[in-house]
């Protein structure tokens, strides 16, 4: 079976959970299916869901500060990126 792009299975997974998702929720979701990916990386995946929120994919539910002063967001499919997963990942 041929791999998604990691950016695919990103929002697969988003739509799948039907939840707002943090990237290292997101990372383990996916790091069994990107073992030598350099793009696979908690850090790495915050910054493919901010990119795929400028285009309006995903938007940001919730934000908190960590133990270690990080920002963390909790990333959702928008409307348009749940119709975008049906038209061309399922």
């Amino acid at each position: 079976m041929k791999t998604l792009p990691l950016r695919f299975t990103l929002l697969k997974v988003l739509e799948e959970r039907g939840t707002a998702l943090e990237p290292a929720e997101l990372y383990e979701a996916v790091k069994g299916q990107y073992p030598n990916e350099k793009q696979c990386t908690p850090s790495a995946i915050d910054e493919h869901m901010m990119s795929m929120r400028g285009v309006g994919l995903v938007d940001v539910k919730d934000c908190y500060e960590s133990a270690d002063k990080q920002l963390i967001c909790k990333y959702e499919l928008t409307g348009y990126g749940k119709e975008k997963v049906k038209q061309h990942i399922h």
